[in-house]
């Protein structure tokens, strides 16, 4: 490079050396905690009052990310065997206290913004597949009631500390509740994953006032689902027959911005005449059946219409073994059997090729597998944000008494695809099945093993949808 070239390069100061550059200056406001109870105040039970009802209105702003809600469970006298002398029996979280609820339903007047169906399972899942373990079995398991996601292979000796047997685990287990008089309850505060709780930005409340805010519906979701028989059981069926929990002081701690009344007012007339819109992502879920063929290629009909999908997740359990206590109906995800897959969108393949899977105990031949997980959560290049699943619970082969007892055995597995032009960006380029409405299908190749069982398939299709605040200060939702 010439000297006169050199001349012309605009060299600039690092920002350690810009003193100049003074923090910005933010608007005038003022951040206060508001406490929201449920209009339908009381305790819930499954069976009886299983539907909470919160209402979220104000003229400020809402942060959903930093709110949570609490709630106290208690069993105390409500797990036992029923016998003439009923003998109090524990049982643990299955998940984490999210695995409390069943759904849930997001309204702002009379119109159904987001519905979350099988909120216990999708949250387990996505849990596993984003959160480390590090976070569950510290601040994880005091808030939301993590275990940390661990499990040995019942021929696993490697790692086994000196002394310690085959069945030796050092790891933080799901929440124990007892069913005694004097048994210990339980708070727990837990971050509702949802699109629209989950959105990048403040939630303006003050400009839904046409439809009177947001409101939230909470569906509990049922015991035999959410527990698992503290003892592990392997072979026979959970002694426990009366299972029950009450949930009560039930509450929504909410962060919420109150802006000057210049700026609300600048904000109003703002919506009032063109309206505002909001980034937010779904999950719509389906249920469908695997017969447990053995062999061969099987096609599983899927329906999730969009206008953008950014990935498409699916979980098999044991079918007929979803609520049982000695099954571990939320966690517990079973390979069964598959070989290969891949997702089938109006002829198009995705991925391209089929995705190899080999069910072992070592861990081997399950790498591609796990990969597309990697890829659809956009953790594949992200070293330090790593997720629970090892070689020894991510694709387990089992047993079919092993895929419907509850056991030490943990088989945390997903079969998942990314969807995305662009990948994990805050841009829609998903695919689109809005349009014609074009056949999807889940299809799997599985082996000759005879230890294949019937399967539930739940799907989750995870998809991009607008917020719409309305001129008429109402609030819509657009996909």
């Amino acid at each position: 490079m010439s000297e006169s070239e050199s001349k012309n390069i605009p060299y600039v100061r690092p920002d350690g050396l810009r003193y100049e550059n003074l923090l910005p200056v933010g608007l005038k406001a003022k951040k206060m905690k508001k406490v929201f109870r449920p209009i339908n105040t009381g305790k819930y039970r499954h069976d009886a009052d299983n539907k909470i009802i919160l209402e979220l209105h104000g003229d400020f702003f809402l942060n959903a990310r930093n709110s949570y809600l609490k709630f106290k469970i208690d069993t105390k006298g409500l797990i036992n065997d029923n016998g003439a002398t009923p003998a109090a029996k524990k049982v643990r979280l299955d998940g984490s206290a999210h695995s409390f609820i069943k759904s849930i339903v997001i309204r702002s007047g009379s119109r159904e913004l987001e519905r979350l169906s099988n909120y216990s399972l999708l949250h387990s899942a996505l849990a596993d597949m984003t959160l480390n373990r590090d976070y569950r079995s510290t601040s994880g398991s005091i808030s939301e009631g993590y275990d940390d996601g661990f499990g040995y292979m019942a021929a696993q000796t490697q790692n086994v500390p000196s002394g310690k047997t085959q069945a030796y685990t050092e790891k933080m287990d799901g929440v124990v509740f007892d069913g005694a008089a004097d048994g210990t309850d339980y708070v727990f505060c837990i971050n509702i994953l949802s699109g629209i709780m989950q959105a990048n930005r403040y939630l303006p409340l003050l400009a839904m006032r046409g439809s009177s805010g947001l409101q939230l519906e909470i569906e509990l979701e049922d015991p035999k689902v959410c527990f698992v028989d503290a003892d592990h059981r392997t072979s026979t069926e959970s002694d426990i027959v009366n299972c029950q929990y009450v949930m009560q002081d039930v509450e929504y701690h909410a962060e919420t911005l109150h802006m000057g009344q210049e700026f609300n007012q600048g904000f109003l007339n703002m919506a009032l005449s063109q309206g505002l819109q909001m980034h937010c992502v779904g999950y719509n879920h389906g249920v469908n059946h695997f017969d447990g063929s053995v062999g061969g290629e099987h096609h599983i009909g899927l329906s999730h219409r969009f206008r953008s999908l950014k990935y498409l997740f699916s979980i098999l359990r044991a079918k007929g073994f979803e609520n049982k206590l000695n099954n571990s109906a939320i966690t517990k995800r079973l390979n069964n059997g598959v070989e290969a897959f891949r997702y089938e969108i109006g002829g198009s393949k995705f991925p391209e090729y089929d995705v190899n899977v080999k069910a072992a105990a070592n861990g081997s031949g399950s790498a591609e597998s796990f990969n597309q997980i990697e890829l659809m959560t956009g953790k594949l290049g992200d070293r330090l944000n790593s997720s629970i699943f090892t070689r020894y619970n991510w694709c387990p082969p089992l047993t079919k008494d092993e895929a419907t007892k509850n056991n030490h055995i943990q088989s945390r597995f997903v079969i998942g695809v990314e969807l995305e032009t662009y990948g994990n960006n805050n841009v829609e380029s998903g695919i689109s099945t809005s349009d014609g409405a074009p056949s999807m299908d889940l299809v799997v190749k599985t082996s000759t093993d005879a230890a294949n069982i019937e399967a539930r398939v739940d799907t989750y299709a995870c998809y991009d949808f607008m917020l719409n605040i309305n001129p008429d200060l109402t609030a819509s939702v657009s996909f």
